[in-house]
């Protein structure tokens, strides 16, 4: 329920997400190495860390759990919407969907191929999927997550991805890895 109005409310989005920046502050009490507290404000801020990154934002789509997975795991529809929203287009894709399955493709824009690859370490289909996520030549490496919740006619996805060195390097991945799909950058409230 929206506080002021006492009733659920439903927010237009019409721009890209966005993000936030937080300013985490842990005040300790000094001490001594050799007889720290039993709570340091460095455990303190890692536990926030931890809270913060472990809620991520839950997208919604209008149609079922099935479709979604779909979307995310037949090669044909994964070649819709991987990276075109940086005017890549998906090749090559294979997909072996079971835990210890590879997937691979080559993201193609004119002359820049970008292979890409991973392996699969949780399936359970129409609920949820994780796997890594390389992009081969970079040491970029990273897992993602996606677990889908049926919600009234539709799914509520909630995507976590991890493995970034910087803030702005994972903002700027999920908008490439989200925005491609129509269903994705622009999530219809079910309800």
């Amino acid at each position: 329920d929206f506080p002021l109005l006492g009733r659920p409310v439903a927010l237009i989005g019409i721009a890209e997400k966005g993000y936030g920046t937080l300013r985490i502050t842990a005040p300790a009490k000094g001490g001594h190495s050799s007889a720290p507290p039993p709570q340091t404000g460095v455990e303190t801020l890692a536990q926030a860390v931890l809270a913060i990154t472990s809620q991520p934002f839950p997208l919604r789509f209008a149609g079922p759990p099935a479709l979604v997975w779909a979307i995310w795991t037949r090669p044909e529809l994964i070649r819709s919407w991987f990276g075109s929203s940086h005017g890549f287009r998906a090749h090559a894709i294979a997909v072996d969907l079971r835990p210890g399955g590879n997937w691979s493709l080559r993201n193609v824009k004119g002359d820049v191929t970008e292979h890409v690859s991973g392996t699969y370490h949780e399936v359970l289909p129409h609920q949820r999927l994780v796997y890594s996520y390389h992009f081969e030549g970079t040491e970029f490496f990273s897992v993602i997550s996606a677990d889908l919740t049926p919600e009234g006619d539709g799914t509520r996805l909630h995507f976590l991805q991890t493995g970034f060195p910087d803030a702005q390097a994972r903002i700027e991945h999920a908008r490439e890895l989200l925005a491609g799909c129509p269903s994705f950058h622009q999530p219809k409230e079910i309800g």
